[in-house]
């Protein structure tokens, strides 16, 4: 192990690792991410000491003394130790296995490592105190020199402002009113220099640095100044450390929203807009000396459009992760596509200020902050190629795995070209004698060591090398005559094979691989280490006849799609059995990247950190559970274009609700909205990329039928985007209800397949989305079920955004937890959020669809004293109808069809015969009337109809008064 120890290392330790063991061992000093290098004279003036990696690990170099190495030879040269001896050092202080000096030193030779040990330590206590000292003078003279320096640049700015108020407005353009106050102790004018200043102040409000937005090089030859300018911008002081700026602001700030901007003007002029921003004056600079600045903040890291910006933003979210409430960052690509490189925050105020007369500059790129997922990074890379790998350590391994790369893991090789975890199809041939004559040659090729290869192509040709190797011919010829004579055996008649040992090879990969077979619903699954994922039989099928078959040495004449469709439906009928599992856990479980969490049916969430085959879950969200997770993003989202707060209950309500394993609530969602543009299809796309493709059905209204609810099966939610006004006349509804009724399973008819039941407990949920709202064949049974939320916001051309549902994927944890206390809230209730809006939409709804139940609420008065013969009624729905518009009821079924909605309407009425004291033409002396309510005309543009022979009735005369009740002469 000793020969391999150094490439051990290498690819052991990091670049953290690394940087780690060089500051805890040796007490180095890093300053902007590079260290005051050990090997060489440097004062304290530059540190020149980077730590970095590469393909072949981590590695040091010093630009000044071009000292450079792995840890290893870092170590060797600051211990003085030979190789080896530094190589064991690593290994004792990261674990590393090793066996480097396993032999007992000598009480002489230990007693020398222990004394050089002690020098090494005492030289190191040495210069670091030598060090502090060197730092704590130069700080006290840096200090006293800014001391003196910022009161005079904050005098010239005050004295001479009129001269150099050009220069101001230049840089802040956009003076708000916490301009002034609080920049005017930190903005100042350098005539030595000619130019501004920003002055860095602790939280005291002494000077630690003076940053010229342009200097004059300093002349070491003449002592002085030259004319030249230096190179670059906001140059600071030599040898100050960065600091948070401004704290003024930030110490007054009573929000909990802070901006980490790359410079001191983007601070500033973010001020501008009472946003508070805090930068350490660069994107290197490590804040985590000053991370308690940001505890629980809500951090939005927004540096330049450039490589450095987006590099360090990324880097910036994992090192303050750990103390902010929630961290985000700004995408200048997200905000528009135009802007040049190197755009930053101050140009952005500058060309955007009309935009923050009613909205913050956050609030108006509320739609492009993000957390750095794997996603983000690819597009971030696409913009600046060159971060690709440097990015990548940051790309997040994803558990879920696709059925291709099973179908690679199967079909994996080793460096001689064999199938590693394909076992051959065995046959009726005797395993013993086999094994016995191959063992044999491998025997003999043990024995034979390196000439084995030689003799055996001498063999082949037919002759031999060396008088030798003749001797050993009649051993060697048994064993490959042995091996030759069974070969074809092997290859023909031993994979003349039955289906039964097909399907005993395959299922042998599978569970070698860790892939486990389930079956629900007659579908395979395959236990992908955190869910059972369905496997298309297709792609299955072909996988096995195209590359198996032959990889496992299948007889060619059993290569037929005719047995590989019995192999498929041999593996699904001896796999798992997912319905049974499934049969007796009440509650849903989901499986998330973390872990499992159950629902019972009274919202009990209970959750598990790992995945467990035995839980047969079927389902994965693509996300990990995280109950500190927030949606800002999407929060705004809906307050942007919902107009009541109650129908945003109501929608989280229903997505938590999709959860629940039950349709105790019998309800489905209708978003409506007249026209597009109004947001109601990014909620929907929303919503089906937060449950994922996988767990989402597409069925619209008028496909509720058929062999098309098929698609319905191991689904959390059916999304239609879009429902026919005139195509639910085939039974949709009645499948509509039936699947979100509580106690009704439903019958699924696969095409060319048994049919099966979806239980009530597996039955998906329902939300739909139209521009138009359906009316044939809905009554009140689908009214009553219906959760209608109106969208009439419409987004303006200027304000849309592209992909809008798209930039809510990093907020999918934080929308569960919205969705989980929607579920909460919905049970807590026992019923549904139903705004005040939601219920007037509704009535005018079911007003538009049954126009009977509008002429009850115009015509008809409750009153049980009085009765209306049901004839000259009729005549009076009829003249409604042609004033309304509509086609009527016949009137064989007007007197039900009015009953049953004055039921509804809560008004008492009986029918049936009355002997008249006034005769009306056409009705006879004992017609059929209505009893307990009379009409009026008041609602109407008519007050009269015609009746039988040309004659007329005046409406409000239509009612006879009985005393004591109105009833039938039957009662």
């Amino acid at each position: 192990m000793d020969n391999n120890i150094f490439q051990t290392i290498k690819q052991t330790i990091s670049k953290h690792d690394f940087k780690d063991f060089v500051q805890s061992v040796y007490g180095i000093e890093f300053k902007s991410g590079n260290a005051f290098c050990p090997f060489h004279d440097h004062d304290h003036n530059t540190p020149s000491l980077g730590i970095n990696s590469d393909s072949n690990g981590a590695f040091f170099k010093c630009f000044a003394c071009n000292a450079s190495g792995d840890i290893t030879k870092f170590v060797e040269l600051k211990e003085h130790l030979v190789p080896l001896q530094a190589a064991k050092k690593v290994c004792d202080h990261f674990g590393i296995p090793n066996t480097i000096n396993s032999k007992e030193m000598s009480e002489e030779e230990k007693a020398a490592y222990e004394a050089h040990q002690a020098i090494l330590k005492a030289e190191n206590e040495a210069r670091m105190k030598k060090e502090a000292e060197q730092r704590a003078k130069k700080e006290l003279a840096l200090k006293a020199r800014l001391a003196k320096t910022a009161p005079q640049l904050v005098e010239n700015k005050l004295k001479n402002y009129d001269l150099i108020k050009d220069q101001i407005s230049a840089i802040f353009p956009i003076p708000g009113k916490n301009f002034d106050p609080y920049s005017r102790e930190l903005i100042g004018y350098s005539f030595e220099h000619k130019s501004l200043a920003i002055i860095i102040r602790d939280a005291n409000g002494a000077p630690v640095n003076i940053k010229y937005r342009e200097k004059f090089a300093y002349d070491a030859s003449k002592g002085e100044l030259s004319s030249e300018r230096m190179s670059g911008k906001w140059i600071g002081e030599s040898g100050a450390h960065a600091s948070p700026f401004p704290l003024n602001f930030y110490n007054d700030y009573q929000g909990s929203t802070i901006v980490i901007c790359e410079g001191e003007k983007d601070a500033l002029n973010l001020m501008c807009f009472n946003t508070c921003a805090l930068t350490l004056g660069g994107v290197t600079a490590s804040w985590e000396e000053y991370k308690e600045l940001l505890r629980d903040k809500h951090v939005f890291i927004w540096f330049d459009h450039d490589e450095a910006g987006y590099e360090n933003a990324v880097k910036k979210f994992y090192e303050i992760k750990d103390v902010a409430r929630s961290v985000r960052i700004v995408l200048f690509y997200m905000i528009g596509k135009n802007f040049s490189k190197g755009y930053d925050i101050s140009d952005y105020l500058y060309d955007h200020a009309y935009k923050f007369q009613n909205a913050s500059p956050l609030e108006t790129v509320a739609f492009s902050c993000f957390e750095p997922t794997n996603i983000i990074i690819d597009e971030i890379c696409e913009y600046f190629p060159e971060l690709s790998k440097k990015l990548e350590r940051y790309k997040q391994n994803l558990p879920i795995k696709e059925f291709r790369q099973i179908k690679a893991e199967i079909m994996a090789q080793d460096s001689e070209g064999n199938f590693i975890n394909i076992f051959p199809v065995k046959g009726e041939l005797d395993d013993k004698y086999v094994d016995e004559v191959l063992n044999n040659a491998k025997e003999l090729e043990r024995k034979m060591g390196e000439r084995y290869e030689e003799f055996k192509k001498a063999y082949i040709r037919n002759f031999l090398l060396t008088e030798e190797e003749e001797k050993n011919f009649e051993r060697f010829s048994k064993a490959f005559s042995d091996a030759f004579r069974i070969n074809k055996t092997m290859r023909t008649n031993y994979h003349q094979t039955h289906i039964t040992d097909m399907v005993a090879s395959l299922n042998q990969t599978f569970l070698k691989l860790g892939y486990r077979l389930g079956e629900y619903k007659k579908n395979l699954h395959v236990w992908a280490s955190n869910h059972f994922m369905q496997i298309d039989t297709n792609a299955l099928a072909k996988f096995i006849h195209t590359h198996w078959m032959e990889a496992a040495y299948v007889d060619k004449k059993k290569k037929s799609r005719e047995n590989v469709n019995k192999i498929v439906e041999d593996l699904t009928s001896l796999s798992l059995n997912l319905d049974e599992i499934k049969s007796h856990e009440p509650r849903r479980v989901i499986n998330l990247l973390n872990g499992t969490i159950f629902i019972s049916k009274n919202g009990i969430i209970t959750f598990k950190d790992k995945h467990d085959y035995k839980d047969a879950a079927t389902n994965i969200l693509k996300f990990n559970y995280d109950t500190s997770a927030k949606c800002p993003k999407w929060n705004k989202f809906l307050r942007d274009i919902m107009s009541d707060e109650d129908d945003m209950k109501t929608l989280m309500e229903f997505i938590g609700y999709c959860f629940l394993p039950s349709h105790e609530f019998e309800s489905f969602l209708f978003l409506y909205g007249k026209s597009g543009a109004n947001g109601k299809s990014v909620i929907l796309d929303t919503i089906r990329n937060f449950f994922g493709e996988d767990n989402v059905s597409s069925l619209q209204l008028q496909q509720f039928e058929g062999h098309q609810l098929c698609a319905l099966t191991n689904k959390l939610l059916n999304i239609g985007s879009e429902i026919d006004k005139n195509g639910t006349d085939k039974g949709q509804l009645a499948n509509l209800k039936a699947i979100v009724s509580t106690k009704d399973a439903i019958t699924i008819n696969p095409k060319n397949e048994e049919p099966y039941s979806l239980l009530p407990n597996e039955k998906p949920k329902l939300a739909f989305a139209g521009n138009e709202k359906p009316k044939s064949g809905i009554d009140n049974g689908v009214f009553r079920r219906m959760l209608l939320i109106v969208f009439d916001k419409e987004v303006k051309d200027g304000q849309k955004i592209r992909g809008l549902s798209d930039r809510f994927n990093d907020e999918l944890a934080g929308i569960f937890n919205m969705a989980l206390a929607g579920l909460k809230r919905l049970i807590k209730q026992n019923k549904f959020t139903r705004s005040k809006r939601m219920q007037t939409e509704l009535e005018e709804y079911k007003d538009s669809v049954n126009p009977l139940r509008t002429f009850v609420k115009d015509v008809i008065i409750a009153d049980p004293d009085y009765f209306v013969p049901s004839a000259p009624l009729y005549k009076v729905y009829l003249a409604y109808m042609n004033d309304k518009g509509g086609k009527p009821l016949t009137q064989k079924n007007f007197a039900q069809a009015l009953r049953d909605e004055l039921t509804l309407a809560g008004i008492s009425c009986s029918y049936g015969q009355k002997r008249m004291t006034l005769n009306y033409a056409g009705i006879g002396d004992r017609p059929r009337c209505f009893f307990g309510f009379r009409v009026t005309s008041d609602n109407l543009d008519f007050d009269s109809v015609k009746i039988e022979n040309g004659g007329e009735i005046i409406i409000n005369q239509m009612n006879s008064y009985q005393a004591g009740g109105a009833k039938s002469d039957e009662n």
